[in-house]
């Protein structure tokens, strides 16, 4: 029998949003044919139903953005209501007071004293929250892109600027947390990076946003070793091999998904 069109379009909304089909949409970012079409297939198939704007508020930050200086965190609300003026926590332990609300409509942003599940807003006054926390506690705990596989050492122009420098890049971490943000013994800076092109946009952030000139050294393959088996040693008290008070005991174990050891070629 037929099936009708509103039945097939219910069947594949509900099967893209839950990742079984990955519909596929054509058109031109040069001309714009498909920009119309493409933003009405997202609100139809990806669309969730609003939560329970009475619940606690959960939602999750995935961008953020600086508004002369002040941090702004842009926040999906999945349930419950945020208010100007609550304080919430976010993150792993870290909290803080809401001071302003701005509620995307039609693609532009309304200023709101509030933002319940279903929306998207920017928040500020959460000086410390990082992309992937979770609003109401926690992290968001879902990575959409591998690790970057590459990392160079970035260092000013000026030796007096360094300082500067590693600011500059934490706030650019904050923003990206794949960035990953690292400093040496001796104090070198080095940044993880997909290729060349996200080093050049980098260094052209560094220069326009905070009037920063640097240079990168050699784009190097970062490695990471995982065990494949598994180890232990145990060192009993009063024996001649061990010198501490106490018995020692280690065992090192597989982990998948996470690094035991990381070098850096």
């Amino acid at each position: 029998d037929e099936i009708p069109e509103a039945r097939l379009r219910e069947a594949l909304g509900a099967q893209t949003r839950d990742g079984l089909v990955h519909p596929v949409l054509f058109g031109s970012a040069r001309t714009g044919a498909g920009v119309d079409e493409l933003g009405a297939v997202v609100a139809e198939l990806l669309a969730r139903p609003a939560r329970n704007p009475e619940a606690t508020a959960d939602g999750g930050v995935f961008k953020i953005e600086r508004d002369q200086g002040e941090k702004v965190a842009f926040v999906r609300m999945f349930a419950g209501t945020l208010r100007t003026r609550d304080r919430v926590a976010f993150g792993a332990d870290n909290d803080g007071k809401v001071t302003k609300l701005a509620v995307f409509e039609l693609g532009s942003t309304v200023q709101r004293p509030s933002v319940s599940a279903g929306s998207v807003a920017k928040v500020w006054g959460l000086a410390d929250v990082r992309v992937g926390d979770r609003i109401g506690g926690g992290t968001v705990g879902r990575r959409e892109f591998a690790p970057p596989t590459l990392e160079s050492v970035v260092a000013p122009r000026l030796p007096a600027a360094a300082a500067a420098l590693h600011a500059a890049l934490a706030q650019l971490a904050e923003q990206d947390p794949l960035i990953d943000v690292r400093q040496a013994a001796d104090g070198t800076l080095s940044v993880s990076l997909y290729g060349e092109v996200q080093r050049e946009v980098i260094e052209a952030t560094l220069a326009d946003d905070y009037g920063l000139e640097v240079e990168f050294r050699d784009t190097t393959t970062i490695c990471v070793e995982r065990p494949t088996g598994t180890g232990e040693a145990v060192e009993i008290l009063n024996t001649p091999t061990n010198p501490f008070h106490a018995d020692l005991g280690l065992r090192v174990e597989p982990e998948i998904g996470r690094a035991s050891c990381r070098e850096r070629v």
